[in-house]
């Protein structure tokens, strides 16, 4: 992943709080935020956590805590300590009564009965959280999160899952609770999150022309194209406007669906398009590279992937004028900016 951000000691105070969260006991952050007026609180009864089988570096105390801090910074939610929960559980068992959700819930007079599941797919993270409603008829709330493990160690060049659990759990929040500014008076700009879409990078088709003089990035298309698509993701990811699937990623989808001879340089393919919405993908950038008298022409789309259709939705090029990879690469960044802008442009206008 060329888009990784490395870690040092005094960097990320994001990573350095949850990494704390997992040491203590969960019970610290189940503290109320707003301390002055904890009545003004929706309390939240967390009834269970699951960990997908993918996500084995993580497990039920690490998303507890991810849970736990994530509501506390809302500001107005709180999860009710796990430590009082089971002190209760223990003496109605002790006392053969009834443990169930609803139950504790009541004698808690919890707002919201909370399951969640985390999940990790290669390099990005899932999210899933479930609210019933105790207040409006055990309504259920759905809503889901997602964020790419793009943080390392410097030193040991291990990845860090911490920022990115936290985050889809945030924007998972944000999805149950219907708030897409849930997060924005939360002092730390590392914090405020919101929800984003799901994003990935399809190939280029190299369209090359034999009359012309052969250019190295057409000769080499399988190394420039591969790398194209990392610029484009690279791109993506900066602008923090997504949650990126990478090329690791994408290409792991590609294989789970037998998808073996898929190639960078090559057209999109309607499997390719169905393999990747499988996994909720909802954006998908791709686009042409056409050899001409002037140089060579870079043409980049946007593609919307919703109910198993696609939908083009923008388009923008220029043309590249030296076959050289670096000029290939800043042209790539300078396109997906355009592009990206022109997209939120559109979505400002509908």
């Amino acid at each position: 992943m060329v888009y990784l951000k490395y870690i040092k000691h005094n960097q990320v105070i994001l990573v350095v709080i949850l990494l704390l969260g997992f040491i203590v006991s969960s019970k610290l952050f189940a503290a109320d935020n707003r301390k002055e007026n904890p009545k003004s609180a929706y309390r939240i009864l967390i009834s269970n956590i699951n960990v997908g089988k993918n996500f084995s570096e993580t497990n039920q105390q690490k998303v507890l805590a991810a849970i736990n801090l994530a509501a506390s910074l809302t500001g107005n939610h709180r999860i009710l300590s796990t430590t009082v929960v089971d002190s209760i559980i223990k003496l109605r068992t002790d006392a053969k009564l009834s443990v169930d959700a609803d139950t504790i819930a009541k004698l808690l007079d919890a707002d919201y009965i909370l399951y969640a599941v985390a999940n990790k797919f290669v390099n990005i993270v899932r999210v899933d959280l479930v609210l019933k409603s105790k207040k409006a008829n055990d309504t259920l709330l759905n809503g889901s999160g997602y964020d790419n493990i793009s943080h390392k160690f410097e030193k040991t060049d291990s990845k860090i899952y911490d920022p990115a659990l936290l985050s889809a759990t945030q924007r998972a929040f944000c999805k149950v609770l219907r708030n897409n500014s849930l997060y924005d008076e939360v002092n730390d700009v590392e914090l405020q999150k919101k929800p984003v879409p799901t994003i990935s990078a399809g190939g280029l088709e190299y369209i090359d022309n034999s009359n012309l003089l052969k250019w190295d990035i057409f000769y080499n298309k399988v190394e420039s194209s591969y790398d194209a698509c990392e610029v484009i993701v690279e791109t993506l990811n900066k602008s923090k406007k997504y949650a990126v699937f990478d090329i690791e990623t994408r290409d792991s989808i590609f294989s789970l669906f037998r998808l073996y001879v898929l190639e960078n340089y090559n057209a999109v393919t309607d499997n390719e398009l169905d393999a990747i919405q499988k996994f909720d993908v909802q954006y998908y950038v791709t686009g042409k590279l056409i050899r001409n008298q002037n140089g060579a022409l870079l043409q980049l789309y946007m593609m919307r992937l919703k109910d198993g259709k696609y939908y083009f939705i923008s388009d923008v090029e220029e043309t590249i004028t030296e076959d050289k990879t670096e000029n290939y690469r800043n042209v790539l960044r300078a396109l997906v900016n355009e592009l990206l802008r022109d997209v939120e442009l559109k979505e400002k206008e509908q």
